[in-house]
């Protein structure tokens, strides 16, 4: 089949997450399943328009978070709407709402989380308070309209996506699998002499880790051996704080 994904990220990019991690096992093993698979996305700094990656046809379209879903639906309706057996589109925040011009091409939806409270994280206002109360619950209501199967991680994502319009027995949850070699023994691996806390991921207010830095503060109250290490990049004001 000809497989034709839309997402706001590819797994390359500078500020991949893990969404995209998730993104990239998806695409590759529809690709070693011999199907035939294209990727409309963004674009960053250094990026080709267009290019094959790892055997998937990668097409990006604008860069900037809040054009980009336009760009590609506008870029999608002219040269690729019914090319493909399938489109399967996965919401990051801003949907591109392509499942509702599909055409014949059959359509999933593939949801890796919901917003909602990280609009106050990443946003200010007056955009947090349009993003939470108004833009995601109308766009997923508009989405659910479209009658195409859903995909999600969880059940909570799948109760919460039920309030707006998606029929739970449309709605389909898969595990998060990673292609990763087993770790086959625990007695090589050196550990710190002190008990460690890590912290590991972006540096971002949606990460919430000056809060797991506040915990650590009150745990190591009770145990002042505790130490806590941070690893992870950031190029924003939060990111600096947190390291100091």
């Amino acid at each position: 089949m000809k497989v034709l994904w839309l997402a706001w990220r590819d797994y390359k990019h500078p500020e991949r997450g893990g969404a995209e991690v998730v993104l990239e096992e998806l695409l590759h093993r529809q690709v070693a399943e011999g199907h035939t698979v294209t990727l409309l996305t963004s674009g960053y700094p250094g990026a080709a328009a267009r290019e094959t990656m790892d055997g998937i046809e990668v097409i990006r379209v604008g860069n900037n978070r809040y054009a980009h879903p336009l760009q590609a639906l506008w870029y999608y309706l002219r040269k690729l709407r019914g090319k493909y057996d399938v489109v399967i589109e996965t919401v990051n925040t801003a949907p591109y709402f392509s499942l509702l011009f599909r055409g014949k091409s059959q359509g999933l939806a593939l949801y890796h989380q919901l917003a909602r409270d990280v609009w106050f994280f990443e946003t200010k206002a007056p955009l947090a308070q349009f993003g939470y109360y108004l833009m995601e619950p109308f766009a997923r209501w508009l989405l659910g309209r479209s009658r195409v199967p859903l995909v999600t991680v969880s059940e909570s994502s799948k109760h919460d996506l039920a309030k707006f319009g998606w029929s739970p027995e449309r709605t389909h949850i898969i595990s998060e699998g990673l292609h990763i070699e087993r770790l086959q023994d625990l007695g090589s691996v050196q550990k710190f002499e002190r008990p460690t806390v890590l912290s590991h991921g972006s540096l971002r207010p949606m990460k919430r880790t000056l809060d797991q830095v506040k915990a650590f503060e009150f745990a190591k109250l009770k145990m002042p051996e505790l130490q806590m290490k941070i690893s992870g990049d950031s190029d924003s004001e939060y990111g600096r704080e947190v390291l100091d």
